[in-house]
């Protein structure tokens, strides 16, 4: 679920993920961002998300190539969990706070490419090891001021 061109320059996304499916360590749930996210490798890539097993994760495409290759990490986060992404012209700060309340800044991103108006929306990605496993997480309370 996204909405298309509602992360401006000064906007902030929050969710809260209430559950998530153990399906591997690096299993991802939270929000993410691309200035087209109905097509593969759009530039202006972030996602801030919890993981299973190694807390919460700010990722970034530096390159503007669509690709992940910038990663912080801060713990000991597990869902349920609040995450809010600020974006700030170029640059998008990751917070969680178990809640909702008091933040922990997980990173701070400046992606290349980005546009004026990017997609934003949740997601979640098993990150299984292959092994086929399938996974859910839930969420609530997904928005953008």
């Amino acid at each position: 679920m996204y909405r298309p061109g509602a992360l401006g320059p000064d906007a902030t996304a929050t969710v809260t993920v209430t559950s998530q499916d153990p399906t591997g360590g690096w299993a991802r749930a939270g929000l993410i961002v691309r200035n087209d996210l109905s097509t593969d490798g759009s530039a202006g890539y972030v996602n801030l998300a919890v993981t299973p097993s190694n807390g919460c994760v700010l990722s970034w495409d530096s390159g503007a190539n669509g690709t992940f290759d910038s990663i912080r990490q801060a713990g000991p986060f597990t869902a349920p969990v609040h995450l809010r992404l600020t974006r700030t012209g170029g640059t998008y700060t990751g917070e969680a706070s178990t809640d909702g309340t008091t933040w922990t800044t997980i990173g701070t991103s400046t992606p290349g490419g980005v546009a004026q108006a990017q997609d934003v929306g949740v997601f979640m990605t098993a990150a299984n090891g292959w092994t086929d496993t399938r996974g859910i997480a839930d969420f609530e309370h997904f928005t953008v001021s």
